[in-house]
């Protein structure tokens, strides 16, 4: 379940951890999205945005990462901290999925968002399974 790869790689990063910390050992990462009454500065959603399949059984899948940040240097900070962890990250096994390959496929930034005060980047990534 690459759910699970993505959040287990993600709260076992110093660097994440550091940047994403809710406390209490909990961290502001979300599948899909914020959860409604969450308070914070920096967050990280995640979402499989193209599934592709192939035979003999390797399943691709690219992953959307939004980045939200208080500030412009924060948002930038978790992207570099996304791709040490995703960028290059081969024949790795956490959560119960065998991941062959991945690489960054986009990076962007989706500007400031006034309503909420906060700054938007988006990271994709192409992680090919086993």
């Amino acid at each position: 379940m690459i759910e699970q790869y993505v959040y287990n790689r993600i709260t076992q990063d110093a660097a994440l951890q550091a940047l994403l910390s809710a406390g209490g050992g909990k961290y502001h990462i979300y599948p899909a999205v914020v959860p409604t009454g969450v308070t914070f500065t920096k967050a990280v959603t995640f979402t499989t945005i193209i599934t592709t399949d192939a035979f003999p059984a390797i399943e691709s899948r690219n992953v959307q990462f939004n980045i939200f940040a208080g500030t412009h240097s924060d948002a930038v900070a978790i992207a570099k901290a996304l791709s040490d962890v995703f960028n290059d990250d081969n024949n790795q096994l956490e959560g119960g999925q065998a991941v062959v390959y991945s690489i960054r496929k986009s990076e962007s930034d989706l500007g400031y968002n006034f309503d909420d005060k906060l700054y938007q980047r988006e990271a994709t990534y192409y992680f090919k399974l086993k």
